[in-house]
This record gives C-alpha cells, sequence and structure tokens, in this order.
C-alpha cells in the first residue's frame, strides 16, 4: 500500500502550516526579486557546471571531425553546449575576466565561441588603430591585431580552459574595410564587405592576413599559440557570407527597369559579370551552345496589353490629402495640393482587373515630374476580404520624360485585382502618359540576349527570374555556389597547409541557402543559424516588436521541424546561433527545447546568443537591458544549466508532448514546458504538481539515475521582468528598472512511499537558506510570514 505524503512548495517556499488548504498561497501572478549577486557559491547544488565540464579544455587532444560527428583525436566524441561573446566583451579587464569564466562555468557552457572580434579598432575590437590622429577611418588600415587587447583576450581563454571550457572563432563577421586597405568604393560597403569578400582577391589576402596575426599569436598565459592550443575548439571563415542570399535579397543587381544603380558599387558588378561570363564560357565553350541550352532563341519579348486607363480610373483622397486631375487625350496631370501622413492617402487607381493564372505582366507608363518625385506601384489581390501584395515598386519620376516598365508575376487567377500609383509622398505636379498593363513573354531585356555574339551576358535579375530561361536561372544559381565554393576552399587550404590549423573548420558561422552547404565540402561541419522571435528594434534599440507567441502553442511544432530538416547532413552540424528575445513570456521553453532537440538531431553543438555584446563596467548587473543577452538574466541562465546537463550527459530523451505541454526524460533529467498546471507528473521518485504554467526540472546530483537519486536540484520557473517593465503598445516596451523580478510559481510534491524527501531552498548565491523559524528545513513548518523565495530547490532523499 503506498503512503501519501503531501509537502508544499511553492517558488517563495511559502508553504502552509498543517491543515492549511493548498490553495491559500501567495497568487501565482505575483513577482518577487531575484538577482544573481557577485560571488555565486561554486560549492552550491545549483552549481551544475560541475556535473558536465572535464577540465581542463584540450586535455583529451584536439577537436576533429570524422565526417558525421566531433571527436577528440583519440576518438571520444565531444558536444558543446556554448554561448557567444560579442564584440567588446572579448576583452575584459582581468576582474572581470575572473568573473566571466566563473559565472560560465557555474552555469555549464562548455565552449565560447568568438565573434564580431574584427568590428573595429580598440577597445571595441580587435585591430590596432595605425593612425589616431585621423579621425577618418578610411584613412586607416585595418587588420594589424592590437596587443593590448590580445593581452585581455589571451587571459580570457586561459581561464575558460582552465575551467573546462573551450573556444571558437569566427574570422570575418564585422569587419569594415577601408580605403587604407587598398580596398575600392568602401564607402558603400557595409559589414564584412558581405557578400563581396566572397570573390574579390584583395579582401580574401586581407583575410588570410588576419587569420595569420590571429591564430599564430602566442597565448603567453598557455604558452601555446592558438593554432597548437586543443581548446580551441573550431574555427569559422565568416559570418551570414552567402553569395546565393545576397542575390535572392537583390544586392548584388543592377536594376535597368527602374534604378541607374544597384545596391553594390558598379566596379564590383562588372567583376561579377566578368567573373560570370567566365564561367559560361569554360562551360558552354561557345555563345551559340549557351543560347541554345538557354533556348533563347524562343524568346520574343511579345507584348499584348490588357488594361488602358480609361473612365474605369478613380483618384481616391484619405484624411486631409487634396489633388486635381486634369486630363488631356494624351497625358494626365496630377496637381497634389496637400498630402497626408502615408502614400496611399493619394491613390490613382483601377479595381475588379482580372489577370490569368501563372502569367507575367508589366506595369508600363511615361512620366515627367518639375522635380524628383517617388511614385510606387502596387498590383494587389483580396482573398476573403484581405489584400495580398503582387507587386510593390518605388520609381523616381524625374524632370526629364521616362519610360518605366514594372514586371510582376501572377500565380492565382484573379479578377478582383487592384492596380494603383501611389502619389502622396509630395506635393506638386505629375504628368503620365500611356498607363497600361501589358500581358508578355519576356521582357525586352531578356530578349535581346539572343542577339549576343560574345560572352557579354548579363547576370539574371532574381526579382525577375520568372522571366527568365528557367536553365538560365539554374546556371545563374549554379555559378553563385561555384564562386562561393571557391572562396571556402581556399580559405580552407590556406588555413590547413599554410597555417596548420588542426581543428575543423565551416566555411559561414550561419548557411542561408541550400546550396551553401555543398559549396563548403573543403570544410568539416555545417553551422546553422536560427531564432524565435527575433524583435526588431528602431534606431534607440529600445522599441520592440515581438509575437510572444509559444513554441508550443504551436499543435504541428512548426520551428521544432524546420529545426530537424538541419540534421539530414552529411557533417556534422553546429547551431551558431540561437535566438530566443526578452521579453517573450515564454522565453522559458527555449534552453529546454534547443538540449531536446539538439540530442535528437546528433548536433556536435549548440551556442546560445548572446551571453553578452558589452560587458557592464559594474558586474554584476541587476536588470535586464538588451534583448538577446542573458548575462543579466537568471531566467535564462538557470535553464541553460539545466540544458547543459540534459545535453552534455543526457542521452537521446523520450519526448511526450500533448496539448502545449511537453515532457522530457533523461536518466539524469527530466523536465515539464509549458501548460503544465494542476497536473500530476511522476519525475524520477516524486509526484510534482504544479500550480502555474511554466517549466519544472528536476536534476540528479550525485551521478545517480534520477530514481535513485538522493540528491536532487528542482527548478520550477516561469516568466521574468524588471521591475516595473510593461508593454506601453504593440511596438513599445518599457523596460522598467532593477531587479529583476521572478513570477512566482507553485509546485506540489509527492513522495515515493520509500523515500522521504526533503526540500530546502537556496538564496541567490546557490547557499541553503534555513528557515528563520525552521532551521531544521521541516517544510510543512514552514510559516507564511517569512518567506524564503528562489527559483533552486535542493532536494535530499532517504530511505524510510
Amino acid at each position: 500500500m503506498r503512503i501519501l505524503i503531501v509537502l508544499v512548495l511553492a517558488l517563495n517556499l511559502s508553504a502552509c502550516t498543517p491543515g492549511m488548504h493548498r490553495r491559500s498561497f501567495v497568487p501565482a501572478d505575483t513577482w518577487y526579486p531575484f538577482s544573481l549577486p557577485n560571488d555565486l557559491d561554486k560549492d552550491s547544488p545549483a552549481n551544475l557546471g560541475k556535473l558536465v565540464l572535464d577540465a581542463p579544455a584540450g586535455r583529451h587532444g584536439f577537436v576533429t571531425s570524422n565526417e558525421d560527428q566531433l571527436t577528440f583525436t583519440n576518438g571520444a566524441p565531444i558536444k558543446f553546449w556554448g554561448t557567444n561573446l560579442v564584440g567588446e566583451a572579448a576583452f575584459p579587464d582581468k576582474a572581470q575576466a575572473e568573473w566571466l569564466a566563473d559565472r560560465l562555468a557555474f552555469f555549464g557552457f562548455n565552449a565560447v565561441r568568438f565573434t564580431r572580434l574584427d568590428q573595429g579598432f580598440a577597445p571595441k575590437g580587435i585591430f590596432i588603430d595605425p593612425s589616431p590622429a585621423y579621425l577618418d577611418w578610411q584613412m586607416k588600415e585595418t587588420g594589424f591585431v592590437s596587443q593590448e587587447q590580445l593581452r585581455k583576450l589571451d587571459y580570457l581563454i586561459y581561464l575558460l580552459k582552465q575551467r573546462g571550457i573551450y573556444t571558437t572563432f569566427n574570422l570575418l563577421s564585422a569587419r569594415r574595410f577601408s580605403r587604407a586597405d587598398h580596398v575600392m568604393y568602401t564607402e558603400r560597403l557595409g559589414e564584412a564587405a558581405r557578400p563581396i569578400s566572397v570573390f574579390d582577391k584583395r579582401m580574401i589576402q586581407l583575410q588570410k592576413d588576419y587569420a595569420r596575426g590571429l591564430l599564430t599569436h602566442k597565448n603567453p598565459y598557455t604558452g601555446l599559440t592558438y593554432i597548437d592550443d586543443p581548446a580551441v575548439a573550431l574555427i569559422e571563415i565568416s559570418h551570414n557570407n552567402s553569395l546565393l542570399s545576397a542575390w535572392e535579397d537583390e544586392l548584388l543587381d543592377v536594376k535597368p527597369l527602374t534604378e541607374p544603380d544597384g545596391p553594390i558599387p558598379k566596379f564590383y558588378q562588372k567583376k561579377l559579370d566578368q567573373l560570370w561570363n567566365d564561367w559560361l564560357s569554360y562551360k558552354y565553350v561557345t555563345v551559340k551552345r549557351t543560347i541554345v541550352n538557354w533556348a533563347l532563341h524562343t524568346v520574343y519579348g511579345k507584348e499584348t496589353p490588357i488594361l488602358y486607363e480609361d473612365h474605369d480610373w478613380s483618384l481616391r483622397q484619405k484624411g486631409d490629402a487634396s489633388a486635381l486631375i486634369e486630363k488631356t487625350p494624351e497625358t494626365t496631370v496630377f496637381r497634389i495640393k496637400k498630402v497626408g501622413t502615408e502614400d496611399e492617402h493619394l491613390e490613382y487607381r483601377r479595381i475588379n482587373v482580372s489577370f490569368e493564372a501563372h502569367n507575367s505582366y508589366v506595369f508600363k507608363f511615361h512620366a515627367s515630374a518639375p522635380k524628383r518625385t517617388p511614385v510606387t506601384l502596387v498590383v494587389q489581390d483580396f482573398i476573403d476580404g484581405f489584400p495580398y501584395e503582387i507587386l510593390r515598386q518605388t520609381v523616381f519620376v524625374e524632370p526629364q520624360e521616362q519610360t518605366f516598365s514594372v514586371p510582376f508575376n501572377i500565380k492565382n487567377k484573379t479578377e478582383e485585382a487592384q492596380v494603383s500609383l501611389l502619389l502622396g509622398s509630395a506635393p506638386g505636379d505629375i504628368t503620365f502618359k500611356g498607363i497600361t498593363v501589358k500581358h508578355i513573354d519576356t521582357l525586352q531585356f531578356i530578349a535581346d540576349e539572343q542577339n549576343k555574339d560574345s560572352f557579354t551576358f548579363h547576370r539574371p535579375l532574381h526579382k525577375y527570374q520568372d522571366f527568365y530561361p528557367p536553365r538560365m536561372i539554374e546556371d545563374m544559381r549554379a555559378f553563385y555556389q561555384s564562386l562561393q565554393k571557391d572562396y571556402f576552399t581556399e580559405m580552407a587550404l590556406f588555413l590547413k597547409n599554410e597555417l596548420h590549423v588542426r581543428v575543423p573548420i565551416t566555411g559561414i558561422g550561419g548557411y542561408q541557402e541550400i546550396e551553401d552547404i555543398p559549396a563548403q565540402k573543403a570544410c568539416d561541419y555545417i553551422g546553422i543559424q536560427t531564432e524565435w522571435d527575433k524583435p526588431r528594434t528602431d534606431a534607440s534599440g529600445k522599441a520592440l516588436k515581438l509575437h510572444k507567441r509559444s513554441v508550443l502553442a504551436d499543435e504541428h511544432l512548426h520551428y521544432i521541424e524546420e529545426l530537424r530538416k538541419h540534421g539530414e547532413f552529411p557533417k556534422p552540424v553546429v547551431i551558431t546561433e540561437w535566438h530566443s528575445s526578452f521579453p517573450n513570456p515564454h522565453r522559458y521553453e527555449m534552453p529546454l527545447l534547443m538540449a531536446q532537440i539538439a540530442l535528437q538531431e546528433r548536433w556536435d553543438g549548440v551556442f546560445q546568443y548572446a551571453f553578452t555584446e558589452k560587458l557592464p563596467e559594474n558586474l554584476p548587473t541587476s536588470q535586464i537591458n538588451n534583448a538577446s543577452d542573458i548575462i543579466e538574466n537568471p531566467q535564462q541562465l538557470i535553464l541553460s544549466a539545466v540544458g547543459s546537463v540534459l545535453f552534455l550527459k543526457g542521452r537521446y530523451p523520450r519526448t511526450t508532448y500533448k496539448h502545449s505541454m511537453m515532457k522530457l526524460i533523461s536518466p539524469q533529467v527530466e523536465t515539464l514546458i509549458g501548460r503544465i498546471k494542476h497536473r500530476n507528473y511522476q519525475m524520477g521518485s516524486l509526484t510534482i504538481t504544479p500550480e502555474d504554467d511554466g517549466s519544472v526540472s528536476l536534476v540528479a546530483l550525485d551521478g545517480k539515475t534520477l530514481l535513485d537519486s538522493q540528491s536532487m536540484l528542482l527548478i520550477p520557473m516561469s516568466d521574468i521582468q524588471n521591475h516595473g517593465s510593461t508593454w506601453k503598445d504593440s511596438t513599445h516596451f518599457d523596460w522598467g528598472q532593477a531587479p529583476t523580478e521572478l513570477q512566482n510559481m507553485q509546485v506540489m510534491i509527492s513522495p515515493d512511499y520509500a523515500t522521504s524527501p526533503k526540500p530546502m531552498a537556496l538564496d541567490a548565491q546557490g547557499k541553503v537558506t534555513p528557515h528563520p523559524n525552521n532551521p531544521e528545513f521541516a517544510p510543512l513548518q514552514l510559516n507564511r510570514s517569512n518567506q524564503v523565495q528562489s527559483p533552486w530547490y535542493w532536494v535530499t532523499t532517504q530511505n524510510k
């Protein structure tokens, strides 16, 4: 016969006195202050790093790749549960470095990814400023590593190594090349000169020079260069640097229809054009074979008008916007008197337009204006009464009359489409002639390709890819993949053969297109990035926009399924960045879900983004100031520690998912996540009944399974906030002020008949906190008036 002993446990440890009803606790919607202090107790049961770290890092030799798994050179497998240190956070002073290494170790991170080291000159970046007198950064050479910055980085890496924490480097992430580097048109290039740095030979040489300076440097604290230090585990050639992705984002192309220049300087466009035609020449040998393969001879560029400007067009004026129309047989002149707050407030439109499915069209007209004036072309359909945009393109009307031809495709037949010109950007006159919409076989500049007599083909524009012959688009993708592959191969061979790097290398810290995978043939693992509810912010970085949804609330778990598809690659997989943003109220799901998915998919590494992008001057802090950083977020740090044990010590976990609730079961860790309140769950030798939604984790601390363990850490966790933080509206968040506060989460414990569990609260330092009226920690005798508030409970058991 089972004997039931009910112990009442809440986050504030406000258990009832004998005979008190279980529902009479402090309400679950209350919050209590909880901030991690400077000096966490290294002997605390909450120090889960003791369970997972194997110090010093590198003691088993170098990390290597054996096709589908990362291992040490002795054959032992290795997995990384890591985080990111970004930019200037990699250069702490000695006191900060010791604090940082201890904090990372306490919460179970066994790897740190250093990214954006190259974001500028010291003190924010790793480069020395060669010409401090110059204010113009274009006059300064980049790439020379600062010895002062290296000393800071060296000491931090030394401390991490001592604690069993490995290091990974990203070599090209945020560097801004300058004119002094002998790089052309640098004022037009962004961070890392993406994606031009993939094919420009000068920039590739500069990348090699920096890699040599960093990786062959000897760390005085370890006595080893980074190349010879087995605690340096992985190397990334670049970050988010994909030609194919840039092509799809319209970052590579000349825009002949509406703009005189493209998003990258013509100098580099011409380089790409030459490389494209060289590639075609090598593949097809002759122009004639190229044209035949693309079937350009079947392209005629025929146009059939389907819509003219006629009496069915009308001017819609909204708000206080106003304009007059003057028409002649040849022109329509808009005399715009006043504009509203949006372009749409003056809209010249035709409704109920019919388009056939799977056809191509062009919106065409002539226009002029006394001064340069933007006009936006819009084609939209209506599905169940809601607008669906097919085309939105802004063009600029100049004093000299121009012809505008903007193509678009129709996928589904419609008889209720709307064609519009949005005119409400500025007062003044605009003159239009011949407003038409025409059905087309292809675009004229594509049809002109059939007249080629030499290899001078233009690269296809992605936005108009449906107008090109399919084989031409296939070649375009293959060309960009080939160029990407050449870059990764050249850099990988340089690192391995010239610098003698012995650890695995990847090409992109987070691949972006499926063609990026075979392009990394010379590399050793695949880097992936993923995010959940990544915020959009304004210039100040404070105005947030989040969807605030739960991953588990989606009954089909689409986000998890998206992640699982990454496990199909023939190389080891490392998640170099995963995001989950504050103040999403369901953020407690993510560390545990990422650990579970990583185990199931047998990924070799998982790196949270980010521990911090900047170290505060005064450590520790007690307020969350950044949506992604977790340095100030005790919720994420504590749950990441549970994730480290689950991932690094766990085997393939058994998983139960039902009604927005997931249960993860492994020998040493069990976790409940999501809508879990008012249900009984067996966790190890205990029956857990959460009184609120959130997560509850139970971790064995003595190396035994949870069924046999006599020392466990119980972690009930729900939402976190800064004191007074709140949403003012859907996009403006008041960050509040210190301290951080955890939401009360109550849990009932029913022990197994053979054990007598004794839960003891741990304070913010991780120390056992005796109750003032109950030094023997008898939970049933706690008094509500003497609360002990904590997300940590050390549960010890003994056989009866």
